[in-house]
């Protein structure tokens, strides 16, 4: 793979000192970088491992920032790099209690897909340009708003990195947000201090640095920061019927199981805002207890997996007995070893035993542990299932069973969290399987798949007795009232905080096989982080804040267990938002008519038609993606370019050989066509048809050019 070089200026960022926080000087910060890397370039000539380790003592930001860029910096990681990391992995293992950090950050910047790269540096420009604002603010007026602007697209630029599991660069910007809304570099008297906004991102910070096992002193800040500002800016809980706090009779709402204590007013317990049943007027801290969810059908979900459909669930990917594996999911994640084909155990904490024995019985199991260790322990588990030695796989027979040499998991989510919120129960499920209750979406370049096309999976709430989950969001609305929810230690509490929401509705109007099983929008500016899902109520339409809303992603099936038909629902390749104004109603069409997107070649003598490339076109320019059980058969068409009539159509045709190598990618989309020309023509266009579809009906394209 040729290397790429991102070449932009890492600016210094900024740092927690004692009880205050302060920017790093550029030029002063760029000396001892440089400094520090002279030394470090001598210390590996030597081989000098006590003389490496004091010299990450003592220039503890600047090795931090040195293993980051020689992870990133240039692709495919070069050797004298790599002699680099090697060199100061036990020398920051020395100096920071056997900390992983430096082979975390190796192993995922070395295993980071091509895809992946493509959102990875936007994300890293992004912050970049943030960490400049940050400096000029720092140095001109600190005006309070820039310090709230800055604050929110740090925290945009987190979820971008979130999103391709870069949990480092989170964490750095997270802490980039909590810095701009504490108080230290804001004149109190210009504009308010958001103490809960800087508390929830220092607790971002503090749990990404934990995935990355970066335990460095500015780490030990964050913790101490988190801690002073706890006190300021989470719930309240009271002690007793004291005025103020908590009102109503002694001890209502109070205990555990009722939600948490409400920090003022109202009756805790019992009638909540403008007599909402069973809702606690003020934010409360909401405990919640490990529950599995044993049958998938118990709750219909926001996501693509979870159904029968267990060839498309995630691997575990052993091979011989013996073999060891580990989830990408997860960090830390536990270590998965095959013992036969019939049994694997489990290393939960990593500490090289393995104390679960698991036995395979072939049907679908659940399987629970306990991931981390200390502060980040919390109890987790996945349902799984093996395949079949003659299993089907988008119509072919293929062997997915156990093998001497392989032997494939297949895991779905099924770990969850549960408490009361007052009486109303809530359920958060880790359905994107990363060990954290409630957090933002993951995305994945899954196969089947169009270039550029990336798959989000994200965990869900279930509120009250509903049989229909909700996308995780930082709003949510129940009993007709708005609530911020904001989970804490990994998931394992989460924090409810009653919001004023001005709303519009949005009404979905979907022309097509079926109604979409959820179609999830995404919000913007403060609701950034709000997803809502248009088709739950079907064709009543739902409330959603004002401002603009985008479509993030859904799914459109029929049929049950193995006959299922399903397919994706995608933004399309250049996404326009639409716009909900308050008390209005905003219609979303969607659907039909159906039209192909796809790419083609002139060889000169043919026309190569890519099958690879070949997607499925909305109204909206929305995207069906994944098409399992339902593959597209298009016919093709070319002409000169300019004219009017086409040639004969040629069938496009599909993998059939579930022995070819390139089966997996091959069988999702159709083979490449190739259609011959008596004469070299310059200019040519394609048309691309099919008439009957049966998922979508007709399918058609316009004539598309060169």
């Amino acid at each position: 793979m040729q290397s790429t070089r991102f070449v932009r200026p890492v600016l210094a960022l900024v740092f927690l000192c004692a009880f205050a926080l302060c920017a790093a000087r550029p030029a002063a910060a760029q000396d001892r970088y440089a400094e520090f890397q002279t030394k470090l370039a001598e210390l590996i000539k030597v081989d000098d491992k006590e003389g490496l380790a004091k010299l990450v003592k003592s220039y503890q930001e600047e090795a931090e920032r040195h293993v980051a860029e020689l992870c990133w910096r240039i692709r495919p990681i070069p050797s004298d790099a790599k002699k680099q990391i090697a060199a100061l992995d036990p020398a920051w293992q020395t100096v920071f209690a056997k900390s992983n950090y430096v082979n975390k950050m190796f192993g995922y910047y070395s295993q980071l897909g091509t895809n992946s790269w493509k959102q990875w540096a936007p994300a890293k420009e992004k912050l970049d340009s943030v960490l400049q604002r940050f400096d000029e603010n720092l140095k001109g007026a600190r005006d309070p708003a820039v310090w709230d602007d800055i604050g929110s697209a740090s925290e945009a630029v987190a979820a971008d990195f979130d999103a391709v599991n870069d949990h480092y660069y989170a964490a750095q910007s997270w802490l980039t947000a909590a810095i701009c809304f504490d108080e230290n570099y804001r004149d109190k008297t210009k504009g308010a201090i958001d103490y809960a906004r800087a508390l929830r991102a220092y607790d971002e910070a503090r749990r990404h640095y934990l995935y990355v096992e970066f335990n460095g002193a500015r780490f030990d800040q964050v913790r101490t920061r988190l801690a002073q500002l706890s006190e300021k800016a989470a719930p309240q809980r009271p002690t007793g019927n004291e005025p103020g706090k908590g009102g109503g009779e002694a001890g209502k709402g109070s205990e555990p199981e009722k939600g948490g204590e409400p920090e003022k007013g109202g009756e805790a317990g019992g009638k909540g805002q403008d007599g909402a049943p069973g809702l606690p007027a003020g934010a409360v801290s909401v405990p919640l207890t490990f529950e599995m969810v044993e049958k998938l059908e118990t709750f219909v979900r926001p996501h693509f997996h979870t159904d029968d459909v267990y060839q498309m669930w995630r691997p575990i990917q052993f091979l011989e007995n013996g073999n060891v594996q580990s989830l990408d999911l997860v960090a830390p994640s536990p270590k998965f070893r095959r013992v036969t084909s019939s049994q694997f155990e489990v290393d939960q904490d990593g500490d090289g035993t393995y104390d679960k024995q698991v036995a395979i019985t072939g049907n679908r199991q659940p399987l629970t542990m306990v991931l981390g260790s200390g502060e980040t322990q919390r109890p987790w588990g996945f349902l799984f299932t093996i395949g079949l030695e003659k299993d089907i796989y988008q119509g072919l027979q293929v062997h997915l069973g156990p093998q001497d040499k392989g032997l494939s998991v297949y895991m779905a989510g099924g770990a969850s969290m549960v408490g009361k919120f007052g009486e109303i129960a809530l359920r958060v499920i880790d359905d994107d399987m990363n060990g954290v209750y409630g957090n933002w979406p993951q995305t994945w370049g899954h196969i089947g798949l169009t270039s550029n096309a990336f798959q989000p999976e994200m965990d869900c709430v279930v509120i009250g007795a509903e049989k229909r989950a909700r996308p995780w969001s930082e709003y949510q609305q129940i009993a007709g009232k708005w609530y911020q929810f904001t989970n804490q230690k990994y998931g394992t509490e989460l924090h409810v905080t009653p919001a004023e929401v001005e709303t519009g509705t949005i009404k979905l109007d979907f022309k097509g096989p079926n109604w979409p099983t959820w179609l999830v929008l995404r919000g913007s500016g403060r609701f950034e982080n709000t997803f809502i899902d248009v088709a739950a109520d079907g064709k009543k339409g739902v409330a959603v804040p004002v401002g603009q809303w985008s479509l993030y992603y859904g799914d459109i099936r029929k049929g049950a267990k193995q006959q299922t038909t399903k397919c994706l629902i995608l933004p399309p390749a250049d996404p326009k938002p639409w716009t909900v104004d308050g008390g209005k109603e905003l219609v979303l069409r969607l659907g039909e008519p159906f039209r192909f997107d796809f790419k083609f070649e002139n060889l000169g003598d043919s026309v190569k038609v890519l099958g690879q490339t070949v997607a499925v076109l909305g109204k909206e320019g929305e995207r069906y993606e994944r098409l399992w059980n339902c593959v597209v058969s298009p016919e093709c068409e070319w002409r000169k370019a300019g004219t009017k009539k086409g040639g004969k159509p040629e069938k496009m045709l599909h993998m059939l050989d579930p022995l070819d190598p390139n089966i997996w990618t091959a069988v999702w989309k159709p083979l490449d066509l190739v259609m011959a020309m008596k004469e070299q023509i310059e200019k040519v266009e394609v048309h691309m048809f099919e008439k009957k579809h049966k998922f979508f009906g007709a399918i058609d394209s316009p004539w598309l050019g060169e």
